[in-house]
């Protein structure tokens, strides 16, 4: 049991070869993202099953605890990356009965929503299933049958279950290979100044990312107050201890959402980014 990761396609248009290349990188960023936040840093992505016209498939090995801000978080920059600005659907549903457990649509008419925050999922298998919406298509539109009936009969049973509608994001410039650096169940994107938690994404200003780079190159590993100081405000020749006190109490507030990773501190000598 495990996690696939299905896309179902809306129309498309005349550069329909780019755009489908551009989905199904996106597809594989997904992959990768949700298995470093699973923790899991080594294993391969699994290669895209085509399983229709224009839906795609990516199975994992392992069952998964989603997080619903880290999986809309982790969606929204993959598509992002690739400059994927259509409206989309998101359905998660529970492989074993194909139960509605979460949701949500981003375009430019939906109503800024966003229910479901901080609630994890629970540990089994997902089907999640996104869906390009083409203007004026009717939210189940394109959707195969066997889909449509299993998710009509879902949402019978359990009802609109973590729901939600949000306006689509504007789309700046990414670096498409940029997939984020990975310590548990943490993504770093340092030159972008944010991070991603199983809780969802925080961002960070210049000098938290500084600092928090400065602890995830020595991971485990004791770095010195002098150390921090040093590195973290060489170039502003005033600075005080209170400075960096500050920023770490900041850090580990933008780390909380995750279960695994913390700032400990090394009484009188430094501080660890280390595994909890």
């Amino acid at each position: 049991m495990g996690l696939s990761v299905s896309f179902i396609n809306g129309p498309t248009d005349t550069n329909l070869d780019e755009e489908q290349t551009h989905r199904q990188l996106a597809l594989r960023t997904v992959g990768h993202r949700l298995l470093q936040i699973a923790g899991d840093s080594t294993s391969p992505v699994p290669p895209l099953g085509v399983v229709g016209s224009g839906s795609y498939l990516l199975s994992f090995p392992s069952e998964l605890a989603l997080h619903p801000d880290s999986l809309y978080a982790i969606i929204t920059t993959s598509l992002q990356q690739y400059r994927l600005s259509e409206p989309y659907q998101v359905q998660v549903l529970r492989c074993a009965d194909q139960a509605f457990m979460y949701g949500y649509e981003v375009s430019d008419d939906s109503p800024d929503e966003i229910t479901c925050t901080g609630r994890a999922l629970d540990l089994t298998c997902y089907q999640v299933h996104v869906r390009f919406l083409a203007p004026s298509h009717s939210v189940f539109a394109g959707i195969q049958p066997w889909l449509f009936g299993a998710s009509l009969l879902a949402l019978a049973m359990v009802g609109f279950v973590g729901f939600r509608t949000t306006k689509a994001p504007k789309i700046p410039s990414k670096n498409a290979e940029d997939t984020g650096e990975a310590f548990e169940d943490v993504l770093f994107f340092f030159a972008e100044n944010r991070l991603l938690t199983p809780a969802g994404e925080e961002p960070l200003s210049d000098k938290e990312s500084k600092v928090l780079q400065i602890l995830f190159r020595s991971q485990n590993e004791l770095v010195t107050r002098d150390q921090l100081l040093k590195e973290g405000w060489e170039d502003e020749g005033v600075y005080t201890s209170r400075s960096l006190d500050m920023f770490i109490s900041k850090l580990r507030k933008k780390l909380s959402g995750s279960e695994r990773v913390v700032i400990s501190t090394v009484r009188g000598r430094g501080y660890k980014l280390v595994n909890n």
